[in-house]
This record gives C-alpha cells, sequence and structure tokens, in this order.
C-alpha cells in the first residue's frame, strides 16, 4: 500500500475519534449537569411539599401512564431515559405529580430526576460496600 493511503487513513482515524468522543459523552456530561442542578434546586421546606401519593388517581391509571409515558418519549427524550430506568413505585410517583399539578411536566420532571439521582446514589453506594 501506498504512504498516501496510509496518510489517508490516519487522518480519518483521528477525525472520527475527535468527532465521537463528545458525542459519545454529551449524555454522561447532560445526566451530570441535570443532577447538579437537582441537587442545588432541592431546597424546598419539607413543611409545605404535600406528601407524595403512591397510587395514580381515581381515573384509569394504566392511561394516565402511558400518556405521560408517550410524552416524554416524544418531547424529552433525555427526561424519558431516566423515566424507564425508575422502578414502578416511582414512575407512578411521578405520574402523580404530573397529572396533581395540571400536567405540568416541570413539577414532574423535578421529582423523575431526584428519584432517579436518589436511585442511581444508592446503587452506587451498595456497588462500593460490597
Amino acid at each position: 500500500m501506498s504512504k498516501p493511503f496510509y496518510y489517508n487513513l490516519f487522518i480519518f482515524f483521528i477525525t472520527l475519534l475527535f468527532w465521537s468522543a463528545p458525542t459519545l459523552s454529551s449524555d454522561d456530561a447532560y445526566l451530570d449537569a441535570l443532577e447538579a442542578e437537582a441537587k442545588s434546586g432541592d431546597q424546598s421546606s419539607p413543611s409545605t411539599e404535600k406528601p407524595i401519593k403512591t397510587s395514580l388517581p381515581s381515573s384509569d391509571p394504566e392511561q394516565q401512564m402511558k400518556e405521560y409515558s408517550m410524552l416524554l418519549k416524544s418531547n424529552y427524550p433525555a427526561t424519558y431515559n431516566a423515566y424507564v430506568k425508575l422502578d414502578h413505585e416511582d414512575k407512578v410517583s411521578v405520574v402523580n405529580s404530573y397529572f396533581e399539578h395540571d400536567k405540568n411536566p416541570v413539577k414532574a420532571s423535578s421529582l423523575l430526576f431526584n428519584l432517579y439521582f436518589d436511585s442511581k446514589r444508592k446503587k452506587r453506594e451498595n456497588n462500593e460496600s460490597n
């Protein structure tokens, strides 16, 4: 093979490396930024907050979970990725929050990421203790 071929191959791989590295790490950076935001924004007084129910309102719970899931999947894909990683009880709490706050996605997303990062922290602590 000729020298220009190897040179072009080398340039191709270097370009690929510099182009793909930020793309691969962008999800982690985004989640780290959300985690920092969730930690800094969690300064509410517990006495003024309503306790979160773990059962859905009286209308069809499965339909409400589907509706919320579809909303996230189509409009907030990064939030949807965190939502699907929650256990069922946490998902129910998030959907409750969404419908109790007149379908306000900001309130529900705040709870969603608090629950997500709490579970992530607990898993990390369990892994470190083993």
